[in-house]
């Protein structure tokens, strides 16, 4: 979040490549997301965003709706998602046919989103909690859990 906050101080039209690179990373000329149509399907692709993890750090969340991404030409296809919470990979998606141009108008949703205090961050306690939650409910197999992972849990 702080490359985007960098960005946002230097003036209306910056875009810190950094924060392009790091938070927007692409392959395939797309973009991996999580969908959520509603408040209960919302903790479901948190859930699934989290046990996609490699290893437990602080991460930010930023929402961009359906509205905001129809209306700017960015085409949603769903993709079959890679996380252990197995009953919540068909809420992945993809953000298809990026190029330069609509990575730009990715990342200027994403500054915008930060410049309106629309983020939510996620730290580490709270994905340790999430996921020691999802274990218990069942929605996470332990053993699927990478090393690093598991360690982090057991603190």
């Amino acid at each position: 979040m702080a490359k985007w906050k960098q960005s946002l101080a230097i003036g209306p039209d910056h875009i810190s490549a950094d924060a392009v690179t790091a938070c927007l990373r692409t392959s395939n000329n797309t973009l991996s997301v999580w969908k959520s149509d509603s408040d209960e399907e919302y903790p479901k692709a948190l859930l699934a965003l989290v046990a996609s993890l490699t290893s437990i750090e602080t991460i930010d969340v930023i929402t961009l709706t359906a509205e905001e991404l129809d209306s700017n030409n960015l085409i949603l296809e769903s993709s079959p998602g890679e996380t252990i919470a197995e009953d919540y990979k068909g809420l992945h998606r993809d953000i298809v046919d990026l190029d330069h141009a609509a990575l730009k108008v990715v990342a200027e949703l994403v500054k915008q989103k930060v410049s309106d205090n629309q983020s939510t961050r996620l730290t580490k306690p709270i994905l340790r909690e999430m996921l020691k939650n999802a274990v218990k409910s069942g929605e996470v197999n332990p053993e699927s859990l990478p090393d690093k992972v598991r360690v982090e849990l057991l603190k």
